[in-house]
């Protein structure tokens, strides 16, 4: 099994938590996954399951870049949300908390900038979903990323990822399990049937 099929096969599991196939959909779709032998074979399983990723309708696209500023408040993308072609979002001393996995994309590739002085920031990226650092600076901060070595699944989109920070801290992570008792037990499934 290689990286591209432990990407697909995570985010197989992330379908199974999220309602979107059952447990045998899942173990269908993990064999046919486990079957391909290119990218374009795997494309073809992925497109052929449920889409994970939300896009903005056309006439919603942005023309100009979004641009979220915040002082010492915090900003909290979680619900549903829209991440146009460019987004800047900045803040000085507050929070920042983006879910990815709840946005409405604009585009296929994404320039994110999130720039922060002494606040913190965390971003998570669910799987498949391609991330670029294009750029990290850092003063006397700190930047954790957490993704793993999970890469690009095909059809999926990819964020171009800008992080400067002077004495705050950036953190990139996965989604976190989920809490109630069916989900956790659908993980534990998932996991055992990982292995």
């Amino acid at each position: 099994m290689n990286e591209q099929h432990s990407a697909a096969i995570e985010h197989l599991g992330a379908m199974l938590l999220a309602d979107l196939i059952d447990l045998d959909g899942f173990e269908t779709a993990t064999s046919r996954v486990l079957a391909t032998t290119s990218n374009d074979e795997l494309g073809t399983v992925l497109r052929a399951l449920p889409s994970t990723i939300s896009w903005s309708s056309p006439e919603r696209r942005l023309d100009q870049p979004l641009v979220i500023t915040g002082t010492s408040s915090s900003i909290r993308m979680q619900g549903t949300w829209q991440l146009a072609r460019t987004t800047t979002i900045t803040t000085t001393s507050g929070s920042v908390s983006l879910d990815l996995g709840t946005a409405e994309l604009d585009d296929e590739v994404i320039d994110l900038h999130v720039m922060t002085t002494s606040g913190s920031v965390r971003i998570v990226v669910p799987y498949g979903i391609g991330v670029q650092l294009v750029r990290t600076t850092t003063t006397s901060g700190s930047v954790k990323n957490r993704l793993g070595a999970t890469p690009q699944l095909p059809g999926m989109p990819l964020i171009r990822l800008s992080l400067q920070t002077t004495s705050g801290s950036v953190k990139l992570q996965r989604p976190n399990t989920p809490r109630s008792r069916r989900r956790r037990r659908r993980f534990r499934l998932w996991r055992g049937a990982d292995r």
